[in-house]
């Protein structure tokens, strides 16, 4: 009898969405939902937020649209297996990473011929945290990116450093696909072709310090690009796209720093 009552209790939980606890097993795709909470390993979601608070978690995490990722302590993600999807912290909407803790994520693997640390598939806002991303990859990829938003990105008073897979056809160390928005930051980012790009809009950086490093060009835009508040380099059009210019050339190393 009390087997089958302890049986019905945990079916129960399961069906009203309550709290599940489950240990963070290695090489585990966790897919959280926006009708259940979730606790384990030093995270925590309530349907809506993810807490991580010294988590070390070995696999790939999906969030639900209108994410919240609030980070404290020290919190260390690594992707080493393939997964249906690429990247290690994904939110499949608009995702805000936020808290004064330290990020460190790592992938180590190519999937679909991609590489990412921190996908947002639509608008990603990064606040007031550290993150350490790094896509690391040493197979061959087509796209890469540490932290990649498929809309517009926004960074303030964050501390990033952000790397793209070394052999993918484009690396970046970040990637927006609309339009990028430094202000108030210390950012460090590389990668084979771009530091960072904004492939689809434009590029802002204001009162930031920016150590930017890629083969093709340090920092580019498509449409236009604006520095406010810092000194280093000059943004410029060349060839119909906007980059971080060294006089008349488009710069692979720029260093901005605010003036």
């Amino acid at each position: 009898m009390k087997i089958r009552k302890t049986i019905l209790a945990l079916a129960v939980t399961l069906f009203c969405g309550m709290m599940i606890s489950a240990p963070a097993y290695a090489g585990t795709s966790l897919e959280l939902k926006d009708d259940e909470a979730y606790s384990a390993g030093g995270m925590s979601w309530n349907g809506s937020t993810l807490v991580f608070n010294n988590c070390s978690f070995s696999g790939q995490i999906k969030l639900p649209k209108n994410s919240t990722v609030t980070v404290t302590g020290t919190n260390n993600l690594i992707m080493n297996q393939i997964f249906d999807e690429t990247g290690v912290l994904i939110g499949e909407g608009a995702l805000t990473i936020n808290g004064g803790g330290v990020l460190n994520i790592v992938n180590s693997v190519v999937t679909h011929n991609n590489c990412y640390g921190i996908v947002g598939k639509k608008e990603l806002t990064i606040s007031g945290v550290t993150i350490n991303a790094s896509a690391a990859a040493e197979g061959e990829a087509d796209i890469s990116a540490g932290i990649m938003a498929r809309k517009a990105m926004k960074i303030t008073g964050s501390t990033i450093n952000a790397t793209g897979a070394p052999n993918a056809r484009t690396s970046a160390g970040i990637r927006g696909g609309k339009s990028i928005f430094i202000q108030s930051s210390n950012i460090n980012a590389s990668g084979a072709s771009f530091g960072i790009v904004s492939s689809g809009d434009a590029l802002g950086i204001s009162v930031s310090n920016v150590n930017a490093h890629g083969g093709t060009a340090a920092i580019k835009a498509k449409n236009a690009m604006q520095f406010a508040g810092v000194s280093g380099a000059v943004p410029g059009e060349k060839n119909d796209r906007w980059y971080a210019m060294s006089g008349s050339d488009r710069a692979t190393d720029v260093k901005l720093y605010i003036s």
